[in-house]
């Protein structure tokens, strides 16, 4: 298995007054290769194995626990651009991701309900 720093960066940045559970789920064979929690003002940077991911979000202001999440005001979403991380030569591909609106940004996602987080 490869180091971290031999691995594909992603770097997620939340906007204050939301926080965010973050899933990478592999295309493919739908296993979850990456869950992470990501404080809203904060950035976060993890290390990705090579391969297509869809990215998944529950979100919210205040965490409970994993069995109610954000509470009843959690918001589902996945996004709908497949992310590929892949290592060329020397190259590290990845991404970064900023998860507040923006206007004319390139990121699309749709609702998702609990049960298909």
């Amino acid at each position: 298995m490869s180091a971290q720093g031999e691995l594909p960066p992603f770097k997620i940045v939340a906007p204050i007054g939301r926080n965010y559970l973050v899933k990478l789920i592999e295309v493919g064979n739908e296993s979850h290769s990456l869950r992470a929690f990501v404080r809203g003002g904060e950035a976060a940077e993890f290390f990705v194995p090579p391969g297509s991911y869809r990215m998944r979000l529950a979100a919210g202001r205040t965490w409970y626990g994993e069995e109610v999440r954000f509470g009843p005001a959690t918001t589902y979403a996945e996004m709908e651009q497949v992310l590929s991380f892949r290592i060329e030569g020397e190259d590290l591909l990845g991404h970064e991701i900023q998860l507040a609106q923006v206007r004319g940004g390139n990121l699309g996602k749709h609702v998702i309900s609990a049960s298909d987080f």
